[in-house]
């Protein structure tokens, strides 16, 4: 059997290297003077508001997409300038939003006036 011998890793790492395996940390690990937790934390596109993750980056999707509500509580509201224009109600419901204008026409388009007409894009 070998003998395994300890030796203590610098402080003052440099070049590059490569962990592989698993690594249990007990304590505080840094990154660029800042806790690796709050560095995670802020690093990525998403950051927690309230309830809600938030982002305003824009996000590419590649594939499938799927929402799943649970018919009480949650909904999909998609909102314009604040305004909303497409919703989807806790009934599972797809509601458009009322415009009081006549948006731009647009081929395919559909929009809902707030006359209780709808109108579709040729």
């Amino acid at each position: 059997m070998s003998l395994i011998q300890w030796k203590q890793i610098s402080p003052e790492l440099s070049g590059s290297g490569q962990l592989t395996g698993s690594l249990d940390l007990t304590g505080s690990f840094f990154l660029n003077n800042v806790d690796i937790l709050t560095e995670i934390q802020t690093s990525g596109i998403f950051r927690q508001t309230g309830s809600f993750y938030n982002t305003s980056e824009n996000i590419g999707i590649t594939g499938s997409f799927m929402v799943n509500l649970n018919g009480s509580t949650e909904t999909l509201d998609v909102k314009v300038t604040g305004s909303s224009k497409f919703k989807v109600n806790e009934e599972g419901v797809v509601v458009l939003g009322k415009f009081t204008s006549s948006p731009t026409p647009v081929s395919g388009g559909i929009f809902y006036s707030s006359s209780n007409d709808f109108y579709f894009g040729t």
